[in-house]
């Protein structure tokens, strides 16, 4: 969260001292409840059945002091009002003295752009005994404290802040905004994280999508973590949530980093690469491109070259392979599966996507080999031919492979639900018009 953003979550801050209550009840001796009948306005009212504990009042010398203070802000003397929170500051004794002089300390300094003494008297009052703050003034207290200490970089002590607000289950917008910068400052990171989860959880549970801010730190309080796949968990969550080409920039090219990653796990990643119709950085098609090109995948290569690769592709030869393929699909019938599924293959990269599925199915009824790129073709060629419900069952069934094989096809899956909940928008009905 930037600075700016931070001191709009205090902004209140700015207003006249009508922002603290501070009524002139408040300077009075509280008025201990009674068992009989009272007057309120001249009307006689029933007592409650209990009674209620005697409302906390200031001292006499610190009342009058605020009392002058509240007047000066109110007609915004400024300057005038803090050389008289001096008074009030050495005339505190009780704890509720101390807060209410340091609740308007943070206003009127904050109105002389003092931040560093505003930010000091709101710490002062977060830092009094819980139990001396009465329940309407915590909430002020806490977020004013923990906002103010984030701007002053005090993150270790805005974190302390933002768990009261935690336990007053805050959840006004920029409350939370500030209890989760302060739990991304300085909370460990596994308290982090679970609270970052409880909020996504609690957003998407009220029918609501959470920031991409609050997304970003739980990724971020993962990698502090050195937690990796919770990391790459969260991302896919990003994936779905905001469809943003950066996020499958960045997945695609952590997957393509996996360890014992083989070249055929490599041209599938590509495949989604161009699929997800995102822009392609020109390492990434040379990769993909060479490597479809060593594969004898001429198709894929010729995609890859249309994306930016830089390959020395033989068109006679391409162009020669593709007007074969029709025999080599008669060939198939008597050939052994791993014939079939590089034929699979080679029909998917030139577009031919019912017979690549063709191909591929009659591969997995040879058997032989690792059947995980059989059923990788056969869910991607259903991609392709629209089926998305199958495709995704496919995409679910693939077994084997290498490490980064299964997260290839969950990636895939999650491509499919983006474009799926984009065609479920789109055929929406459009609202009736209004009568």
């Amino acid at each position: 969260m930037s600075t700016k953003t931070t001191r709009a979550a205090f902004a209140a801050l700015m207003l006249a001292a009508s922002s603290i209550a501070l009524s002139s009840g408040a300077f009075a001796q509280s008025r201990e409840a009674s068992d009989g009948p009272v007057t309120r306005g001249g009307r006689p009212e029933t007592a409650k059945p209990a009674a209620k504990p005697a409302a906390v009042s200031l001292s006499a010398q610190v009342g009058r002091v605020l009392g002058n203070v509240q007047k000066l802000v109110v007609a915004k003397k400024f300057s005038e009002a803090m050389t008289a929170l001096k008074d009030a500051q050495t005339a505190a004794v009780t704890d509720y003295d101390k807060l209410k002089v340091a609740q308007f300390t943070t206003v009127v300094a904050m109105n002389v752009n003092d931040e560093a003494a505003a930010t000091a008297a709101a710490e002062a009052a977060g830092d009094l005994p819980e139990a001396s703050i009465p329940a309407e003034d915590k909430l002020d207290v806490y977020r004013n404290a923990a906002a103010l200490a984030l701007n002053a970089k005090h993150n270790e002590k805005a974190v302390v802040y933002a768990r009261q607000l935690i336990a007053l289950n805050a959840n006004e917008p920029r409350t939370q905004q500030i209890i989760s910068t302060a739990m991304y400052a300085a909370a460990p990171a596994p308290e982090a994280i679970a609270f970052f989860q409880k909020r996504i959880d609690a957003t998407i549970a009220a029918g609501q999508k959470p920031t991409r801010d609050l997304i970003d730190m739980k990724i971020n309080a993962h990698i502090k973590a050195k937690d990796n796949p919770g990391a790459e968990q969260t991302l896919e969550q990003a994936l779905l949530l905001f469809n943003e080409p950066k996020d499958w920039t960045q997945m695609i090219d952590v997957t393509m980093s996996t360890r014992g990653i083989r070249d055929i796990d490599a041209v599938m990643l590509g495949r989604l690469l161009f699929a997800t119709g995102i822009p392609v950085a020109k390492e990434n098609a040379d990769l993909i491109g060479q490597t479809s090109q060593k594969l004898a995948m001429y198709g894929d290569a010729q995609l890859a070259q249309q994306k930016g690769a830089t390959l020395q592709l033989d068109a006679a030869r391409i162009a020669a392979d593709k007007a074969s393929m029709p025999e080599q699909i008669r060939m198939g019938t008597a050939q052994n599966g791993i014939f079939n599924v590089k034929l699979a293959d080679a029909l998917y990269g030139y577009g031919m996507y019912p017979q690549a599925e063709a191909a591929a199915r009659v591969a997995l009824t040879k058997g032989g080999g690792d059947t995980s790129e059989a059923q990788m073709v056969i869910a991607m060629s259903l991609y392709q031919q629209g089926k998305l419900p199958e495709a995704a069952t496919a995409f679910e069934q693939v077994q084997g492979g290498s490490a980064a094989t299964p997260r290839i096809a969950r990636l895939w899956n999650t491509f499919i639900k983006t474009k799926s909940s984009t065609a479920t928008a789109s055929a929406a009905p459009a609202p009736a018009p209004a009568p």
